[in-house]
């Protein structure tokens, strides 16, 4: 025998949480997607910025150095640097730091590394610590520039120098997976013109507009000091003959004339450790542009100047 009241109640309750359930799935997905949107915002507020250059020692030797960070809240910053990144001690660090754009100075301190491939063990590691740095724009392009102490674990100072970093203008959007994108950008990248650093291999050409009467050269070897030897001539006429790369800086200035000029580097050998790699900066009045050549024996790459309007150098 059927109760026709009960069956009813039976009814109205399957009624009232069918409705309920309804309204707890459309509250779960506005929630869900509250929180979607709020990472997606908080992604879009945040990417990596990248600064490459190097770091000068007192006996004017150099070591190229790059550092990527995130700004977090109250103008942290935390992310990576990678020292000796042309070279075969290459490392990762962490970095803790802070930013402040209102008096554009930045300051951070390597604290361990992430990554290696130097032999040395880790009381041998000189950390690089960076206290207000000042933050300049160069036409448009944001630089680093300041003094920076290295100092091992214990806290004692192993070595003290300046530091010289030029922005990479691209960006990437950050989030909690945000180092793994950072690694590939760092891996993988070659900068632009824009941003002042380029690559030649073989048989390439890099062309640069120039402005100035002169170009100055800074050229060293920022890897292993392996032998590295060069020659360097402007429109086929020698200018820097059977030069061995050391890890100290040699300048060389070369006045030039309006119209087209074709800077070549030609590998002499490959060194201990192959290939030939050389770093150079060469300057005008508006622009330094940081150049690295990666060369087998008896290859060589060009820098071809565009000499337009003649500006004094400084």
């Amino acid at each position: 025998m059927i109760n026709i009241n009960e069956n009813k109640r039976k009814k109205t309750l399957k009624q009232i949480l069918k409705i309920r359930t309804k309204k707890i799935f459309v509250i779960v997905i506005l929630t869900l997607n509250s929180i979607f949107s709020a990472n997606i915002i908080q992604a879009q507020k945040q990417y990596i910025q990248l600064f490459v250059g190097f770091l000068t020692l007192e006996d004017q030797s150099v070591i190229s150095y790059k550092v990527s960070f995130t700004e977090l809240e109250n103008q942290k910053i935390e992310g990576f640097s990678i020292t000796n990144f042309e070279g075969k001690e290459k490392t990762k660090t962490i970095i803790k730091g802070q930013i402040n754009k209102e008096l554009t100075r930045i300051s951070f301190s390597e604290t361990s590394n992430v990554s290696t491939l130097s032999k040395a063990q880790i009381n041998e590691f000189c950390f690089v610590n960076v206290v207000n740095a000042e933050i300049k724009d160069k036409n448009g392009i944001p630089i680093i520039i300041g003094d920076f102490i290295g100092k091992y674990l214990n806290d004692s100072i192993c070595a003290k120098g300046k530091i010289y970093l030029v922005k990479n203008e691209e960006k990437i959007k950050g989030n909690n997976d945000s180092a793994r994108k950072q690694k590939t950008l760092i891996e993988n990248n070659l900068i632009s013109e824009n941003a002042n650093e380029n690559q030649l291999k073989s048989n390439q050409t890099l062309g640069i507009n120039w402005s100035s009467e002169k170009i100055k050269i800074d050229l060293w070897d920022a890897a292993i000091i392996d032998g590295d030897s060069i020659s360097i001539f402007l429109d086929d006429k020698i200018v820097l003959e059977n030069y061995e790369i050391k890890s100290v800086k040699r300048t060389i200035e070369i006045a030039v004339e309006e119209g087209i000029h074709l800077i070549k580097v030609l590998a002499l050998n490959e060194g201990t450790s192959p290939p030939n790699t050389v770093n150079f900066i060469l300057s005008d009045n508006q622009k330094s542009h940081i150049v690295t050549t990666k060369l087998k024996k008896s290859e060589s790459a060009q820098v071809k100047i565009i000499k337009t309007k003649t500006i004094k150098y400084k």
